[in-house]
Order: C-alpha cells, then structure tokens, then sequence
C-alpha cells in the first residue's frame, strides 16, 4: 500500500476560483479557529441546505435560501483544507471529517429535493446512492493506488455546488410552470456519475491487475 497519496484536483474553473478566493482569505482566519471548526460549520451549512429543498413544498423561495446556504457551504469547503495546508495542521482527523461530512451533505440536499413536492420520482435518492458509491470507489483508489481523484471528468466538487446553484435557481424559475427540473437534473446526474464510476472501475481493476502481476 502506498505511504504517501497524491492529491488531484479538477482543473474545472470552479475549483480554480476556490483555490484563488481561498489563499487570499485564509491569512486572515484567526488563529483560534482551526480546519476542523470550519469544516464543522460546512457540514451544518451543506445539511441546513438540504432542509431548505424540503421546504420549498411551504414556500417556493426556499429554493433561494438552498442557494445561500450551498453558497457558505463552498466557502467553507474551500476554506479547511486550505487553511489546514497554510498552517501545515493537516491531520487525520480533518480528511476524516472532511470526507465524512461531505458524504451527509450530498446525502442531505438529495434527501430534501426528494422530499420536496418539487420532484415527483426516486431520481434524487439514485443519485445520492450513486455519489456514496463513487466515495467509497476515491477512497479505495487512494489506499490501493495512492491517488486521491476528487472530479468527474472536470467536474470537481466546486462545479458540482455552482451546478446545483444554478440547477435551484431554475427551479426557482420554472417550477410554476409545472416543470419538476430536479427530476430531470438527478437523471442527467445519475448518467453523468454512472458512466463516470464504470470508466473508473475499469481503469483501477486494470492498475491493480498489474499489480499483482508485478508481485
């Protein structure tokens, strides 16, 4: 197993804002706030992100505070690793955090959308699973290959959030109409992660065939 895994990000335009917005700011986090205390605080903004899309059933606005929430939610993503890496605190502890919250998040916000009377199908629970699936799939890659491959294609993390932005805001637009967009948008999703997971199935059972046959 390797000792030592390598961290790659997407080249996404997104994610190289993130990177941009995130040296800039964090030289300025006081010093009594650590990564693991703004990871915390992502986590609760990713899920507070999901009970707003449960609650657009009430109020159709809800649909824009999701917005705000996912907003704080990629600063603060944004913001942890960097600021663990400008302090050089990097630790167990807070990739475990990271990683783990991540997962409730994603879980959190395809669990509201499904429980808003906005979709009307199981799509955005196919795409939660499918995103869990996929976690486990990076995590594995990182302790067999020693790669930490954190994108689909140039979708990385940063994208994703953007993309759901804009994808609630269109609802916020259209769902007056009749339209159910998060059911259409889970579909493309699911496509999008499927076809992604099995390109990455298949390149890692050839890594590791190799592998084995060199030991």
């Amino acid at each position: 197993m390797p000792k030592k895994i390598k961290r790659q990000l997407s080249e996404g335009p997104m994610t190289r804002l993130e990177q941009h917005v995130a040296k800039r700011i964090v030289p300025f986090i006081p010093s009594d706030i650590s990564a693991n205390n703004i990871t915390a605080v992502t986590a609760f903004a990713g899920v507070l992100t999901g009970v707003s899309n449960a609650f657009t059933s009430w109020s159709r606005e809800m649909f824009l505070v999701a917005c705000i929430f996912m907003l704080l939610h990629w600063l603060g993503d944004a913001l942890d690793g960097a600021l663990a890496r400008y302090r050089k605190t990097s630790s167990k502890t807070g990739f475990y955090m990271d990683h783990m919250l991540d997962a409730v998040t994603v879980s959190s916000i395809f669990i509201g959308l499904y429980l808003s009377t906005f979709t009307n199908t199981a799509w955005p629970l196919v795409f939660a699973l499918l995103y869990l699936i996929m976690e486990i799939n990076v995590m594995v890659q990182a302790i067999l290959l020693g790669s930490f491959k954190i994108s689909v294609f140039i979708l990385g993390p940063a994208e994703a959030q953007f993309l759901f932005i804009a994808g609630n805001i269109a609802a916020y637009f259209l769902a007056p109409k009749g339209i159910l967009f998060w059911d259409m948008g889970s579909i493309v999703g699911v496509i999008i992660l499927s076809l992604a997971f099995t390109y990455s199935f298949i390149q890692t059972v050839a890594k590791t065939m190799r592998l084995d046959r060199n030991n």
